[in-house]
């Protein structure tokens, strides 16, 4: 027997040989990933198609998947959806337009749904009311969701995870309905939840939004993976030419932040 008696395997999400996809169509194959830490922000990223929310969504048990994903010392490939959902919280791009619950009804009625969610209905309402002040919507407690705008919506689906308090915090696209505004609160705040010891990981489409946030990058492409490395690593022109097709640059602002510049698509003439 190898290693000290009694010594536990660190604690972490490790992803290995993991295959998903829908029905008998294979999406992703052969993902080897990790371990990642409590208080790690990671960022999906690369182009349509490339993978994005399948892996998300094989992370989270709602699609068809093979391999082994193990959350500290727990297995969820295999396991039922309430023993994930106790651990794990998936939040989608959006919720449905057509709802009669009011924000606050359906925060709570995310709550009370979880395999724990036998709260007493006061502890449930207080912390509902404090995902939806962590997000600065505490105005909209008592509108109907169907009067929402998308933005709204979606900020409305990020208090109903983070009111569950999950171990494994799966968003994606959490910034694609906000305004820059809201995109910077959004990421500031999940950089947040991270720093709470909780894993963190989140499909992006904006380039400089993930390099600016992101402690890691996860870099997909026709559903294997690229690179996964910190920002600077994962991020080069040489891959914004392989793996997005267009010419770009990396640099880094005056805040000494990195930005992903576009210039023009791959064989496009100078201009």
């Amino acid at each position: 027997m190898s290693g000290e008696a009694g010594v536990r395997a660190p604690k972490g999400l490790v992803v290995e040989d993991l295959a998903a996809g829908y029905g008998r169509k294979e999406v992703i194959r052969g993902v080897r990933l990790g371990p990642f830490r409590p208080g790690e922000l990671t960022a999906l990223v690369g182009p349509n198609a490339a993978g994005k929310s399948t892996l998300l969504r094989a992370l989270a048990g709602l699609v068809r998947a093979s391999g082994s994903i193990r959350l500290d010392d727990a297995e969820l490939i295999g396991t039922s959806s309430g023993q994930r959902a106790r651990r794990v919280t998936f939040m989608p791009q959006t919720l449905p337009g057509r709802s009669g619950l009011s924000v606050l009804e359906s925060v709570l009625a995310a709550l009370m749904a979880t395999p724990d969610g036998g709260h007493e209905l006061r502890a449930a309402r207080d912390r509902a009311l404090a995902a939806l002040e962590r997000l600065g919507i505490t105005g909209l407690a008592l509108e109907p969701l169907g009067r929402l705008s998308v933005g709204q919506r979606q900020l409305v689906s990020l208090a109903q995870v983070l009111a569950r308090e999950p171990r494994l915090l799966l968003l994606d696209e959490p910034t694609s309905a906000l305004d820059l505004r809201h995109q910077l609160l959004v990421m500031d705040m999940l950089r947040s939840v991270a720093g709470e010891g909780r894993i963190v990981m989140a499909v992006l489409h904006d380039l400089t939004l993930a390099a600016r946030w992101a402690d890691r990058i996860i870099l997909l492409r026709d559903g294997e993976v690229e690179v996964s490395a910190a920002p600077e690593e994962a991020l080069t022109v040489e891959r914004l030419s392989a793996v997005y097709g267009v010419r770009g640059r990396i640099e880094r602002c005056s805040k000494g932040h990195l930005q992903v510049i576009v210039d023009e698509p791959v064989g496009a003439g100078a201009r």
